[in-house]
């Protein structure tokens, strides 16, 4: 090894698996190495400004540290789920692991010759017998850049030097702790150049390749050592709330005493007020995003947390059940079934079948077997044994914006990470009963043991009884007093709407409606402008379901008067098919508006595509309101009063109509605010949105396409 830019290649030649780096700064060196090699990479900074009289050219300001830790977390996104971010000073962060438990460290922070010292003597214990020490800027003495010891404290710790030094004006250190590794050579774990298909979104062409290539990584993933006993996770937070508590609440009836996890999607889904009363039936509240800031997911929003959750969750034997999965005993004995001790996993059968021409046994390169589809609403899995297959369903989630066009949901992102990494499994063999979307599974006796798929909803009066002779009647007046319960603690928690909506909490907030192709299309922007609203502090509503006996294209004046009656004083509407780039504030487009405007929006005018018609009208596929004055309800309502269905601009006619009424309560925006793609004329160079307005399909392409682009230039952080 030359230079340190071969230290990847040296890794993978070795078969080395586990790799911390002390000292990450923005993240240059890890990615890298994550480049050109494909373990398991812990980056642990500080980010903090150092106090004490250390001189260093990285020895910068907190600011300047913030900026490096958001570079380095888009990093550890961009590699995700490969990549730990871990925020603590280096010695305090060495106290957090067992002794030996990395392969590889890497010293790159504090250069002076007592911290240097004293990483060594904090890490070494840290790292396998027949592993590496290494660091970065093997120098002595004073330079313009800072002060340096990392020459003597090295030679001083292990009384002798390096066994290698790179050839460079700032070398590398390499020590090797013992006899050379005995793990597999680099012809049994492949060097995997990920840098060609980072940058390429997944489709149908090249989707093998990403398969085969995430295989590959799944395959020399490490479990932690650190596992222990039994759990049971939940996802579910927001309209499945009430059903979390009911599941935890019959387990808990039924006997059982196994740590329960509810993992779920912000607090806008489980408020901390939730949290607490869950906490009261012995229920721990995960909230998924937090854990996305150690481990990054590229797409976390449905159906994506559960593979999420059983990837991160603390046990090494886990259950886990929908909300929605109300079990009739006991659920601790599936820990004991023979078949699970067997295998390390226990599935059940859904109702479907994937045929012999269906595409995804090409798009995965896996031979066609003749079984039933899974259904993931319970599952047991020992993650010890079945780490790898874990990680890679935790892939085909991560890109759920393609997969799931192929397969329902998470569901056989199981099935075919097991298949893909050749492990038995085992299903249970009867199929379950009750008409859909009621299911009714049974254990290994035939005997029901789940009732699942009954949502639990508030006011607890609208659910439904069952009949005096049925089987479940004791078990559901139980439920409904669990419900009466909710109905009680969750006062004051989120509102239950369509994901995304929250409990109003800023005076600002976004909107979004869409089903069908614009409802796939909010699945791709949703966790983009989820985590932009967070970061700008607005509140988020998007919902997929019509209320009105109008074309869709009006739901969005429906949910402005809403949000206008939640006392909302920032209304901003974006449509579907546009994307917000999320770096700056959307209140921006009020600077230099006058007093006395109430709407802003940009202007287009030209020929119409496919209708025969020319358009000149504002377009409000992009629009920002003040509720701040009497009159903005009138005219929101006016827009309603002004509208012909037959016209083929729909809603925007409308609109245009009840502004050339009150031009001066409008403020029109430039391209920035609405850069349509497609049309050159009103494309922005540096845009706060991008639009694909009226493409349809092509929207979607777009969309996704522009999603995977924010993903690996990480400008967007989700």
């Amino acid at each position: 090894m030359k230079t340190r830019e071969e230290f990847a290649d040296w890794l993978a030649d070795r078969g080395f698996l586990r790799m911390a780096e002390i000292g990450v700064a923005a993240g240059d060196f890890a990615r890298q190495v994550l480049r050109r090699w494909a373990g398991t990479y812990t980056m642990i900074d500080a980010w903090e400004h150092i106090t004490d009289g250390y001189v260093n050219i990285s020895n910068v300001s907190n600011a300047d540290h913030e900026r490096n830790f958001r570079k380095a977390r888009q990093v550890a996104a961009e590699f995700a789920p490969r990549v730990q971010v871990v925020r603590m000073l280096s010695v305090e962060a060495a106290n957090s692991f067992p002794d030996g438990f990395f392969d590889v460290v890497y010293l790159d922070a504090n250069h002076s010759y007592e911290a240097v010292l004293a990483d060594l003597k904090a890490w070494v214990p840290k790292i396998r017998k027949d592993g590496v020490i290494a660091g970065h800027d093997y120098l002595d003495g004073v330079r313009w850049e800072g002060e340096f010891g990392v020459k003597k404290a090295v030679t001083t710790f292990f009384g002798r030097s390096p066994d290698i030094v790179t050839r460079e004006e700032w070398p590398t250190w390499v020590v090797d702790l013992g006899a050379k590794s005995k793990r597999p050579s680099s012809s049994v774990l492949p060097r995997i150049a990920l840098r060609p298909l980072q940058f390429e979104a997944i489709n149908e062409q090249n989707a093998v390749v990403h398969v085969r290539a995430a295989t590959a990584r799944a395959q020399i993933a490490v479990p932690p050592d650190n596992l222990t006993g039994c759990g049971i996770v939940i996802c579910g937070g927001g309209k499945y709330a009430a059903s979390a508590w009911v599941t935890a609440s019959v387990l808990r009836r039924h006997g059982c005493k196994l740590p329960i996890q509810l993992w779920h999607l912000g607090p806008e889904e489980v408020s901390p007020a939730l949290a607490r009363a869950f906490a009261s039936i012995e229920v721990e509240a995960i909230d998924a995003y937090r854990i996305t800031e150690c481990f990054p997911h590229k797409h976390l929003f449905g159906w994506e947390l559960k593979a999420y959750a059983l990837l991160h969750c603390p046990w090494r034997q886990v259950m886990l059940l929908d909300a929605d999965n109300i079990p009739l005993r006991d659920v601790t004995e599936l820990f004991k079934d023979p078949n699970y001790l067997q295998h390390g996993s226990l599935f059940w059968p859904d109702r479907g079948r994937f045929a012999a021409d269906n595409k995804i046994w090409q798009l995965t390169g896996l031979k066609y077997r003749d079984e039933a589809e899974f259904e993931t609403g319970q599952m047991v899995i020992d993650r010890k044994r079945c780490w790898r297959e874990l990680v890679l369903s935790n892939w085909f989630n991560e890109e759920s914006t393609f997969w799931y066009h192929h397969i329902h949901g998470d569901k056989d992102t199981f099935r075919l990470a097991w298949r893909m990494l050749d492990t038995p499994y085992h299903v249970i063999p009867f199929a379950g009963t009750a008409p859909w979307p009621l299911f009714h599974h049974k254990d290994a006796k035939e005997k029901i043991l789940f009732h699942h798929g009954y949502k639990w909803q508030l006011p607890a009066s609208k659910n439904e009884p069952v009949s005096d002779g049925s089987p479940l009647k004791p078990l559901w007046d139980h439920c409904r007093e669990y419900m009466r319960q909710f109905e009680v603690v969750s006062t004051g928690g989120p509102v239950v709407r369509p994901r995304g909506g929250t409990a109003k909490q800023s005076n600002t907030v976004v909107l979004q409606f869409g089903n069908g192709v614009a409802g796939d299309m909010l699945n791709i922007s949703h966790p983009v402008h989820h985590s932009s609203c967070a970061r700008h502090g607005y509140d988020f509503v998007v919902e997929h379901a019509a209320k009105l006996q109008r074309r869709p294209c009006w739901e969005k004046v429906r949910m402005v008067l809403e949000a206008i009656d939640r006392g909302y004083e920032h209304i901003i509407w974006i449509d579907a098919d546009a994307l917000w780039l999320g770096q700056k504030p959307l209140l921006d487009c009020w600077q230099g508006a006058p007093d006395d405007a109430w709407i802003a929006a940009t202007y287009h005018s030209g020929p119409g595509t496919g209708s025969g018609h020319y358009y000149d009208h504002f377009n409000t596929g992009v629009f920002f309101l003040k509720n701040q004055a009497e009159g903005v309800k009138e005219l929101v309502n006016s827009w309603f009063e002004a509208s012909d269905e037959n016209h083929p601009w729909g809603e925007q006619h409308a609109f245009h109509k009840v502004i050339q009424k009150q031009e001066h309560r409008f403020h029109a925006l430039g391209h920035a605010w609405n850069s349509v793609q497609w049309l050159s004329q009103y494309r922005a160079e540096d845009p706060y949105i991008v639009a694909w307005h009226g493409q349809g399909h092509h929207a979607y392409d777009g969309i996704r396409q522009y999603a995977e682009k924010l993903w690996s230039t990480k400008q967007a952080e989700c």
